[in-house]
């Protein structure tokens, strides 16, 4: 028994003809006759007979045609299964992101990723760029988003946007009233900071060093609704990457741009260079560059501005 000709035989009892049969199936109708004469004499008895209504299922031919449509429907789902895991991916791709990074830089490309390649698990491992960029190179993670430097030695990089500082104050905050305002003026002020786990911890700290200061970070948090709820409420500061302000704004605090010679800092994707990327994480890369419209992995120096 073949599936062909069970296929036949549902059409011609379905449409109670062999030739309607035949015109669905674009099959010749002595094809479709021969098929099912063979599937009664594989069966030991007959399946259909001839009525002025036309051709209809004997007893035996209606219990047949019950099973045949469950297994014909059986066999559409089995395809169609197996269809999806021939056609996508279906490994684990493990992606880091630090909490400091806006989380809508990467909520387009994750969707678009997931209707592509649905049978894909995700796994997003969130830290800071000094343990993400650890993570990469001990390929404990696939692909993570960084803070730039990193050593062009072991990565590729894909830098994706430029971010900088802004200060964050209450909204009584004695500075709140400013909208600009210099490192050198918040020498007095106690600070709320990233741990030493993200890079932007050094990067804070050499930017209060090069105006002759050492910040006084009194609480560290890696998380940045607890920053900004600690800020608002009380007399610290907080710099903080400008895309969060603007993803986490709120009325209870002020954001103020820094003036002076700030420079921007870059973000990228970073993946180990000696290491063949997974068909999983290749493809996520792909989506990256189209989303992030990048045309090739452009070096560091181009993208940082002083």
């Amino acid at each position: 028994m073949n599936i062909r000709a069970l296929e036949f035989f549902v059409e011609v009892v379905r449409r109670n003809s062999f030739i309607r049969a035949s015109e669905v199936l674009h099959v010749t109708q002595p094809a479709i006759s021969k098929s099912i004469r063979a599937l009664e004499g594989e069966l030991g008895t007959e399946l259909l007979k001839r009525t002025s209504r036309g051709v209809e299922a004997t007893a035996a031919g209606r219990e047949l045609y019950a099973h045949s449509i469950n297994i014909l429907n059986e066999m559409k789902t089995i395809k169609f299964k197996f269809n999806t895991l021939a056609h996508h991916f279906q490994g684990i791709l493990r992606l880091g992101l630090p909490s400091t990074t806006s989380s809508s830089f990467f909520v387009d490309i994750i969707n678009d990723f997931k209707v592509a390649h649905p049978l894909v698990e995700i796994k997003i491992f969130e830290s800071g760029s000094c343990l993400l960029e650890r993570a990469v190179a001990d390929m404990d993670i696939d692909i993570a988003a960084v803070m730039l430097p990193v050593d062009e030695d072991v990565f590729d990089i894909l830098p994706f946007f430029e971010d900088r500082l802004n200060l964050v104050v209450s909204a009584d905050h004695q500075l709140s009233g400013h909208e600009w305002v210099s490192i050198a003026e918040l020498e007095n002020y106690n600070f709320i900071s990233f741990s030493e786990d993200y890079k932007i911890y050094e990067y804070i700290k050499d930017l209060c060093a090069e105006e002759g200061f050492t910040p006084n970070v009194t609480l560290k948090s890696n998380h940045v609704d607890l920053i900004f709820s600690v800020v608002s409420s009380g007399e610290c500061v907080a710099l903080m990457p400008e895309s969060a302000c603007h993803e986490l704004g709120q009325n209870a605090v002020k954001f103020i741009k820094l003036h002076g010679a700030i420079p921007f800092y870059s973000l990228a994707l970073i993946r180990r260079k000696d290491k063949a990327l997974s068909k999983e994480g290749a493809a996520f890369m792909g989506f990256a560059k189209k989303l992030f419209n990048i045309e090739s992995q452009a070096g560091v120096d181009s993208v940082l501005v002083s």
